[in-house]
């Protein structure tokens, strides 16, 4: 009995492995994006990576909710700029060594190329060098998008609404 349970496990495993996620993003000279490295605060890149893979995850969310069984959304980040100014937080208990101090007109802005295939691997959409930017103003709704945590809301939220607005406008609405 253990032997089967083992077996089915490791098959469980195998099959999740097999499974690609549906985006891939390629974050090109991240050290090198305006406003997304402060050499003094993050001098070995962790808080940005961090930022980086939720972004990355959030993607990955909003393709799995919208694109069909086996299309790939391949996204190569050429410049991030990220919303408000990262500082230092030397205050006890925080959860985060960095906050950012943003105000009602600091939006995020991103340059990114992308490529949409299908499970065939035939190219369904494409541009290089596209600029997309916040705004204050909500417009892509939320019914259409995964559930965001706190977390993710306290520090990538103005960048999950730009990428949401930039997704529906690319490939919900274009359809």
């Amino acid at each position: 009995m253990k032997r089967y349970i083992l077996l089915l496990c490791a098959l469980f495993w195998a099959h999740a492995g097999l499974a690609a996620e549906p985006v891939t993003v390629e974050w090109k000279n991240p050290s090198e994006y305006t406003d997304a490295k402060v050499n003094h605060l993050d001098p070995d890149n962790a808080s940005l990576n961090i930022r980086l893979e939720r972004l990355a995850r959030h993607l990955n969310k909003l393709a799995t909710m919208h694109f069909k069984q086996g299309e790939q959304l391949h996204i190569v980040v050429t410049d991030y700029d990220m919303a408000g100014v990262q500082q230092a937080d030397a205050g006890p208990g925080n959860r985060s060594a960095f906050t950012r101090s943003q105000f009602p007109n600091d939006f995020p802005s991103m340059t990114l190329s992308y490529t949409l295939k299908d499970k065939e691997g035939t190219v369904l959409a494409e541009a290089a060098d596209v600029e997309i930017t916040g705004r204050a103003i909500r417009t892509e709704g939320i019914s259409n998008f995964p559930k965001v945590s706190k977390r993710d809301e306290e520090t990538i939220g103005s960048e999950i609404k730009m990428l949401n607005r930039w997704f529906k406008e690319t490939f919900l609405d274009a359809g």
